[in-house]
């Protein structure tokens, strides 16, 4: 990867990070969108973007992300704990309970 792009891929995340604190949860989606679609194989993006679909109770898709982290990052917990919160916004308490299992 050139370092072009890793320059913009940081000032995205960097960009997505402050909007997420200033709580424009739209724009922190789209700059994760476009950091992830430079570097796709970090898990810490998916589980900034599944943070920002939790909180606009995009459930599906807060967990898609989470999966996706796990996928990538199958023995950290913070995945697992994002996994079972999302699993649980849709609903799914045995899904979560499992998810939340493999945090212990």
């Amino acid at each position: 990867m050139t370092s072009l792009r890793l320059k913009m891929a940081s000032k995205f995340q960097n960009e997505g990070t402050c909007a997420y604190f200033a709580k424009d949860y739209a724009t922190a989606l789209f700059k994760f969108t476009e950091t992830i679609r430079i570097e796709p194989k970090k898990h810490d993006l998916y589980l900034q973007r599944s943070s920002v679909y939790r909180l606009r109770s995009e459930f599906q898709e807060s967990s898609s992300d989470a999966s996706k982290a796990i996928y990538l990052s199958p023995n950290s917990y913070e995945e697992w704990v994002y996994r079972e919160i999302a699993l649980e916004g849709l609903g799914k308490p045995v899904a979560a309970r499992d998810a939340h299992t493999r945090t212990i």
